[in-house]
């Protein structure tokens, strides 16, 4: 009983560390079709994760924005070193949950708002909520970044 309950939750906390890391940021799919949707592509900061910076499709988070004799660029997380016009032209932002809920919150109209919950029960998924007057709209996902990614995609009702 006590191996079978070890397993249990060994598998539990490996799947739950592995679902936090591959939901950190948007996937190279969803982070081009927000692109193409409109989605902001800001100004390189640390921390940021952004694909079409190498040859792979796994993306790389940026180490360091420098600027050097005028010229912004950034270093990925191998070291590579990028100009800001290389990203601008070829990079593809992959926001975050927290990128993605405040671009929602930041599109929201007098008396209306966001909300995220997760949902026990039948429907078991994250849901990302707009609120206004005396209704609202629902987008269900996954995770938290798939909601939001969802009702970013579908908010062209909103207005």
């Amino acid at each position: 009983m006590g191996e079978n309950l070890y397993l249990c939750q060994y598998f539990f906390t490996f799947k739950l560390k592995t679902m936090k890391e591959n939901t950190r940021y948007a996937s190279y799919i969803l982070a081009e079709t927000l692109k193409e949707a409109g989605f902001p592509q800001p100004l390189p900061s640390v921390g940021q994760h952004w694909y079409g910076l190498s040859s792979d499709v796994y993306g790389c988070e940026l180490r360091a924005v420098v600027k050097d004799e005028g010229i912004l660029g950034v270093v990925d997380y191998l070291g590579n070193y990028h100009t800001a016009e290389h990203l601008k032209r070829w990079g593809i932002f992959a926001p975050s949950f927290d990128d993605l809920f405040s671009e929602l919150q930041k599109q929201a109209k007098e008396n209306t708002w966001w909300s995220l919950f997760f949902s026990r029960g039948e429907i078991n998924e994250w849901q990302c909520r707009f609120h206004y007057k005396d209704a609202h709209e629902t987008f269900y996902g996954d995770t938290p970044l798939m909601a939001a990614a969802k009702a970013y995609l579908n908010s062209v009702w909103v207005e």
